[in-house]
C-alpha cells in the first residue's frame, strides 16, 4: 500500500503538489501514481472497523491530515476549498469526528492569517528560550488553531492609539507532539501597541489544560511569535475574527 515516502508526503508543506497540474510529465506520472496509492488505502481503510486498525497509526494518519489541512487553508486561502474537501473527507474516513461549526470562508481567513504568521515565527525561535518548550514546538509545527474562547476586545482600541496597551485572552487548541487532540493552551497576554512595534509588557502567561499559569518573562521565545500573529493589519485581523464569531455564536 503506502510507501514511506508517501506518508512523510502528509507532513510536508509541499503536500498541494499531489493535486498541481502544473508539473513536469514525468513528475505528473510519480504524482498520479503516489496519489492513486493514498486514496487506495484510505478507501481500504474506510471499510476496516477502527477497532482493527493499529491504534498508533490511526493516530499518526489523523494528527498529519489535520496538519496538511491547516497548513494548505493558511497558505492558500479559499481558493484551497476543493484539496481541503478532499482532506477533511480522508480524515472522516479515518474516523476523525467532526468538529465546531465551520467558519464562513472569509472569517476563516482572518484566523488563517494570523495563524500563518504565529507558525512562520515560531520556526525562527530556539525551544531552549522558553519556559515551555513543547508549546513552542507545537506552533512551529502548525498543530494549534486559534480557538473562539480567546477575548481580544480590548486590543482595538488600544491597536489604534500611538501607544495603547490591552489585557487579552487567547486560546490555542492543540495537538500532536506531547498534546492529546483537544489539549488547550491558554495566554494571558499584557501588550504595548506601538505605533511601529509591539511589546510583550510583565504579568505574561499561560495555561495548559486548565493547570496552574505558567510565567512567560519578556523575552520569553512564545512571546513575539503570539506577537507576530496578532499585529497582522496592525491588530484588525484578530480582532475582526473574534467579533464574527462572537456574531456567528450569537446568531
Amino acid at each position: 500500500m503506502l510507501t514511506y515516502d508517501d506518508l512523510d508526503h502528509f507532513d510536508e508543506r509541499t503536500m498541494a503538489g499531489l493535486f498541481d497540474p502544473a508539473v513536469s510529465v514525468r513528475e505528473q506520472a510519480q504524482t498520479q501514481r503516489r496519489r492513486e496509492r493514498i486514496l487506495a488505502c484510505l478507501h481500504f481503510c474506510r471499510d476496516i472497523p477502527s477497532g482493527q486498525l493499529p491504534a498508533d497509526g490511526m493516530l499518526t494518519a489523523r494528527k498529519l491530515l489535520r496538519r496538511a489541512l491547516r497548513r494548505h487553508r493558511r497558505e492558500h486561502g479559499p481558493a484551497a476549498e476543493e484539496m481541503a474537501d478532499f482532506l477533511e473527507s480522508a480524515l472522516a474516513a479515518l474516523g476523525e469526528p467532526g468538529g465546531e461549526a465551520q467558519e464562513p470562508i472569509e472569517v476563516a481567513a482572518l484566523r488563517h492569517a494570523v495563524e500563518r504568521e504565529m507558525e512562520a515565527a515560531a520556526r525562527t525561535r530556539s525551544s531552549t528560550g522558553t519556559a515551555v518548550p513543547a508549546l513552542l514546538e507545537a506552533l512551529a509545527r502548525g498543530d494549534f488553531e486559534i480557538g473562539a474562547g480567546s477575548d481580544v476586545a480590548s486590543l482595538q482600541e488600544a491597536a489604534r492609539k500611538f501607544n495603547g496597551s490591552a489585557e487579552i485572552e487567547i486560546q490555542l487548541r492543540l495537538d500532536g507532539g506531547e498534546f492529546d487532540s483537544g489539549s488547550l493552551a491558554r495566554f494571558r497576554l499584557s501588550i504595548a501597541c506601538g505605533l511601529w512595534r509591539w511589546s510583550a509588557q510583565p504579568g505574561c502567561c499561560v495555561a495548559l489544560d486548565g493547570q496552574e499559569p505558567i510565567s512567560l518573562a519578556v523575552d520569553d521565545e512564545l512571546l513575539p511569535v503570539m506577537l507576530a500573529g496578532l499585529s497582522v493589519q496592525g491588530g484588525r485581523a484578530i480582532t475582526l475574527w473574534s467579533a464574527a464569531v462572537g456574531l456567528q455564536a450569537a446568531s
